[in-house]
């Protein structure tokens, strides 16, 4: 019966100091003595040798198997490389076994229980390591581009050293993160392929906070929030181009708190608001004993809405008594037809002497419209008796938005699909819009002016801060 008299096993080094790490061993050196039940070596020759390896000193099942069929043995000794043959899993991270078999015989008893090289002890988790290199402490590289992987909770840093974190590419920086303990606190700057800084986040120099700078080029920034701006614990955006900027600021009450470039909002945007059309005359108009337009006016609208139609008319009446004297009046969408809930009578009774009577008779109604030309109409329709009309007066009013329930008169005949030919009405509404805008246009770029000049404090303390972070 053979036994295993002696046996010594050598750990290749998994981690080695500097050069070495760029290339460890993935195998185990074993060196062995085999002789028979009474200490006597075997004969020399070659020998049918299986290596297993075990997480137990007994029973279990093997985590690594390898057969060497041809084994030279010589005065009972032998030597062998684990992991020539087969790969070696990783399972070095807890103590391991090994097993023994010559040829068809038994696993030889008891396993050997492997050891560490004495380096290797300094690599036993958990790795705590104070010293002070001019090179750097641990460095792994994967030159093949794999991912390297780091699993759980990661802490850079501690109690007696500030951490830092830096990412390059190809020796120039892509991502820094630093702490500095004054006045800005913490720090993440990333970084362009020529090492020009594009993205500052960091903690606000007021005190609290934070603040986030996204450049344009080199030296001015494009994008800038604020969450504390100068200390007032009131927000701020920039936005600041080559010739054209915006403010957003929280701290700042009313038109100041947003400030835009001028001629950033384009005239048709702010042509969707409430607005008027009329028109008045003195000439008089006799009434026929048809329905008779008395007035007409065209309202230009830039989307759908609602338009308030007022007509008010002085109704001159030669009455006769006996005779019963009556008038319709009223505002419509069409010319010659009244809407159903118009129609407003003017009546004078056959009892009332012979005369001429005048009146002035206001009628009214809401209308639904779409964008483009609505045009309105004043009517009057003579039943009986002698009528005309003077001063005669005709307005819209467009509200873009109803805030409660309109019920239109009926049938709304709805005029104007936007494709009309530009009225009259539509280009005076153009030029009244036109100076408005200008006389607003004139006060924002006051506004733009301080507001260059705010940006321009602001670029000088940021360059001011990172002079201080290259020092």
């Amino acid at each position: 019966m053979r036994r295993l008299a002696a046996a010594a096993v050598l750990l290749a080094s998994l981690l080695a100091p500097t050069s070495a790490l760029a290339d460890p061993p993935s195998t185990m050196s074993y060196q062995g003595v085999l002789t028979n039940d009474v200490g006597t070596f075997v004969p020399d020759g070659n020998y049918n040798l299986t290596f297993r390896l075990y997480d137990v000193p007994g029973g279990g099942v093997a985590l690594h198997t390898e057969n060497f069929p041809s084994v030279a043995v010589e005065r009972g000794g032998f030597s062998v490389l684990l992991g020539s043959i087969s790969s070696l899993p990783v399972i070095f991270d807890r103590p391991l076994y090994l097993g023994v078999q010559v040829g068809a015989d038994p696993e030889l008893a008891p396993r050997v229980a492997l050891a560490s090289s004495p380096y290797a002890m300094a690599l036993r988790l958990p790795v705590v390591q104070t010293q002070t290199f001019p090179s750097p402490l641990l460095e792994l590289r994967n030159t093949t581009g794999a991912t390297a992987k780091l699993e759980g909770f990661s802490e850079i840093g501690g109690g007696n050293q500030s951490g830092r974190l830096d990412l390059y590419r190809a020796a120039l920086p892509t991502v820094m993160g630093q702490w500095y303990t004054t006045p800005e606190g913490a720090n993440l700057d990333f970084y362009d392929e020529a090492a020009n800084a594009t993205v500052l986040l960091q903690s606000d120099a007021s005190g609290s906070g934070g603040m986030l700078s996204i450049r344009r080029n080199t030296a001015n920034s494009g994008f800038l929030v604020d969450g504390n701006h100068n200390g007032t614990n009131e927000p701020q955006v920039l936005i600041s181009g080559s010739a054209r900027s915006a403010t957003f600021d929280m701290g700042l009450t009313g038109n100041e708190s947003v400030v835009l470039p001028s001629n950033a909002i384009w005239s048709l945007e702010m042509f969707d608001e409430p607005g008027v059309a009329s028109v008045n005359q003195s000439s008089s108009t006799v009434l026929d004993g048809t329905v008779q337009t008395l007035s007409t006016r065209t309202i230009n609208v830039p989307s759908q809405g609602y338009c308030l139609v007022i007509g008010t008319v002085e109704a001159q009446l030669t009455h006769t008594n006996g005779v019963t004297s009556s008038a319709l009046f009223g505002v419509s969408d069409a010319a010659g037809v009244f809407p159903t809930t118009q129609g407003f009578s003017m009546t004078v009774s056959a009892s009332a002497p012979t005369g001429t009577y005048i009146q002035p008779v206001t009628v009214q109604s809401v209308f639904s419209v779409f964008s483009g030309n609505n045009t309105f109409y004043l009517l009057g329709d003579e039943n009986a008796g002698s009528f005309q009309t003077a001063k005669r007066q005709l307005s819209i009013l467009y509200v873009p938005t109803a805030y409660g329930t309109v019920s239109v008169p009926g049938p709304a005949g709805i005029v104007g699909n936007g494709q009309a030919a530009v009225s009259p009405e539509a280009r005076e509404a153009e030029a009244f819009h036109r100076a408005r805008l200008d006389r607003e246009m004139a006060t924002m770029q006051a506004q733009m002016d301080e507001l260059r000049q705010k940006l321009e404090r602001v670029e000088s303390e940021q360059s001011r801060v990172a002079v201080r972070k290259e020092k």
